[in-house]
């Protein structure tokens, strides 16, 4: 049991990892782990970044496949979906995370 729980940890650490290789996912991060329990939109992040609405939210949602970002509500807006994430409890107790922001945070 306990053997079966740590390769789910192992690949759902892995998954991150692979996630965070791009540098606006890496950005997108370290914003979601600064607010902590305060969700974040994909709307919101993009003005932050200065980065275009359709990128981030393309970025928001593999992070979201690999576990990394929780979707934690979802609103109407002008026609629209617009959803809310925040970082996964699981991966804010992961060091190697944390070792690769901190890292990558220069170059970024």
């Amino acid at each position: 049991m306990a053997g079966e729980k740590r390769k789910k940890s192992e690949k759902h650490a892995e998954a991150v990892l692979d996630a965070l290789s791009h540098y606006v996912r890496r950005r997108i991060m370290r914003i979601a782990l600064a607010k902590g329990h305060v969700s974040i939109s994909p709307t919101e992040a993009s003005k932050l970044l200065g980065v275009p609405l359709s990128n981030v939210s393309y970025h928001f949602r593999v992070l979201a496949k690999s576990r990394a970002l929780d979707m934690t509500s979802e609103r109407p807006t002008r026609g629209s979906i617009q959803h809310f994430y925040r970082a996964n409890k699981a991966v804010t107790r992961m060091p190697m995370v944390t070792a690769v922001l901190e890292a990558t945070s220069d170059s970024d």
